[in-house]
């Protein structure tokens, strides 16, 4: 057999499912061949977090170069729905799962999802919300064009409030709509829903702009149940390389107090949102506002409002050392071929974690982080 089936996979213009399955055949092809031993085939991934290995691409981040990687596909009612069935390992998820029913349709994207839930499945998916800066440079950082495409509108290249359908589509329908100078570059950034960042917006035109009045980070953190000691972790350097704003350290979104005003960033133009208003008049319109910023209350579950993921090596080894369960061979072998893509990152993340417990005497990891140390020696 020649390569002339993987060219032609690779021009095809794929569903996330489906893209998902021939990348994980292409990788283990490149990894040593389909068959293990000469005859028994070789199996994708049977843990979901495994499996979604294969939808992160990978940026730099302006200034610093750091890796960072975002989820190619918004998430889908799918990739909630594969918790129903483990509520041991993640009880939130599978409740969830459980009151949402099955998904109505393939790949469309999950919906109606608060910050608390947004976190927990970021968690779940090893992974974290996108930064504002993380998700704007993944827009503009190509070239600083208005949109994912370029600089010029194009009502079919997204689904917006233009377009007039009035709901959401499967994830990843809009090919014209995505960065064209990269073959992982991430569907739907501006349509069908908005999405969720880690940053609560505390100052600026674009909060002017929203006629919500300034609030201080301190302020604002002392507040929330776990303020002060994000702050402290914060101070003495324990959260990684990346600022993070982790609204999991916030505690629960239920216990902050009615009076308070909490907004977080959403990006993205949804389907409800007009991506031709900013620029309307001949105006320029504000960083954010470009971007189809909204400010949300972290307890606000709208019917246009979903989620990316991201993550670095930091995050992604914080989360292997508690993530439930043990990889079978096959999820290791997805691991594998995940982190060694960027080993000289991942092995410093993985180092610096280790130094770090150990001066905390936080004791062993779990499995999925003893595997991956052993990947990365």
């Amino acid at each position: 057999m020649g390569l002339g089936w993987i060219a032609s996979i690779l021009s095809l213009r794929l569903q996330p499912g489906a893209w998902r399955r021939c990348s994980w055949a292409l990788g283990l092809l490149l990894l040593g061949g389909c068959q293990k031993g000469g005859d028994e085939p070789v199996a994708p991934p049977q843990d979901p977090r495994a499996a979604y290995l294969v939808n992160w691409a990978a940026y730099r981040r302006p200034g610093d170069g750091g890796l960072y990687f975002l989820s190619r596909f918004e998430l889908r009612g799918e990739d909630l729905e594969v918790f129903r069935s483990r509520p041991l390992a993640f009880p939130h998820l599978a409740r969830e799962a459980k009151a949402r029913g099955l998904p109505r349709q393939a790949d469309l994207p999950l919906t109606a999802v608060n910050l608390g839930m947004a976190e927990r499945l970021a968690k779940a998916y090893l992974g974290r919300l996108p930064s504002v800066t993380e998700w704007r440079h993944a827009v503009t950082g190509h070239g600083g064009y208005r949109f994912p495409w370029g600089d010029r509108f194009g009502l079919l290249r997204t689904n917006t409030l233009e377009l007039g359908l009035g709901r959401t589509t499967p994830v990843g329908t809009f090919e014209s709509g995505r960065d064209p100078g990269r073959e992982d570059s991430c569907y739907d950034l501006f349509g069908n829903v908005a999405e969720w960042t880690q940053d609560p917006l505390f100052e600026g035109p674009d909060l002017l702009l929203l006629g919500i009045p300034p609030k201080s980070p301190l302020e604002f953190y002392r507040a929330t149940p776990l303020g002060e000691q994000y702050l402290r972790l914060r101070a003495l350097g324990l959260l990684g390389p990346v600022p993070l704003t982790l609204p999991s350290f916030f505690g629960d979104f239920g216990a902050l107090p009615e009076n308070e005003s909490f907004g977080f960033a959403t990006l993205g133009f949804s389907y409800l949102q007009d991506l031709s208003l900013p620029w309307m008049g001949g105006k320029s319109p504000l960083p954010l506002e470009r971007l189809g910023l909204r400010l949300f209350d972290p307890r606000e579950e709208s019917s246009d409002l979903g989620l990316r993921l991201a993550t670095d090596p930091w995050t992604f080894v914080a989360r292997l050392e508690s993530a439930p369960g043990k990889p079978r061979e096959s999820d290791l072998r997805a691991l594998r071929w995940f982190l060694l893509r960027h080993g000289r990152e991942f092995r410093a993340a993985y180092q610096g974690r280790m130094r770090l417990r150990a001066a905390l005497g936080m004791g062993v990891p779990g499995p999925w982080a003893r595997e991956a140390g052993s990947i990365l020696r």
